[in-house]
């Protein structure tokens, strides 16, 4: 396929997170697919190599006006970029990987909604209480979900008809970086500050505070 030099004027809803501050860049354009609004391709940005691939954006060629470029830049707010850009803000990776985190946040975010209290991990750290890490636990729900996972692979149907495979996996994504976080708290010192966000969004725990212990 040719490529052509153009200038990005727009970019979808699937790719924005991620490349949102890309518009204006120009660059080689070689186009793959087309929705009737929006294009998908390729784009080169230097001579070294530099590139990423588009899955809704709108290109212009570079002798054209750039009415819709200054249209486009002015409705999101975006005055200009910066004359320095620096590309490790790029995300690499396809596109949909950041959309699934987008996902991944609202369904933690809809799932803490039936646990109330001042500690959105409390039922998380419930083991605790028989003796056992907060991480340690949820590690053991992860291997439930890659459990289900495996017995799928082998009969390829769930028994549990109200969870898809999707569900299991986003689960076992949320649980991962769940981990992570009472994994770290589990190793590290951590004391309530004046005006921090442990006082502020955690009345039980007052200024000076252990809130959780570990290596300093």
């Amino acid at each position: 396929m040719m490529t052509r030099k153009v200038r990005i004027v727009d970019i979808g809803p699937r790719d924005m997170f991620c490349y949102g501050s890309l518009i204006g860049r120009t660059g080689a354009w070689r186009h793959e697919t087309s929705d009737g609004e929006w294009n998908s391709g390729m784009m080169w940005f230097d001579e070294n190599g530099e590139h990423l691939y588009f899955v809704q954006v709108k290109v212009a060629p570079l002798d054209t006006e750039t009415d819709k470029l200054t249209k486009s830049t002015t409705d999101r707010g975006v005055s200009s970029l910066p004359k320095d850009f620096d590309n490790k803000s790029i995300c690499y990776g396809h596109p949909d990987f950041y959309k699934i985190l987008d996902e991944l946040r609202d369904l933690h975010s809809r799932k803490n909604r039936d646990y109330s209290g001042d500690d959105p991990l409390s039922n998380l750290r419930m083991c605790e209480r028989g003796g056992i890490p907060a991480w340690k636990g949820v590690i053991v729900r992860l291997t439930d979900k890659v459990s289900r996972l495996l017995s799928f692979m082998q009969k390829e149907s769930y028994e549990v008809k109200d969870e898809s495979v999707e569900d299991t996996l986003r689960d076992a994504a949320i649980y991962s970086i769940l981990a992570i976080i009472l994994y770290r708290e589990s190793n590290r010192k951590v004391i309530v500050k004046p005006g921090g966000l442990w006082e502020k969004f955690m009345p039980k725990f007052k200024v000076g505070d252990i809130v959780c212990g570990g290596k300093q």
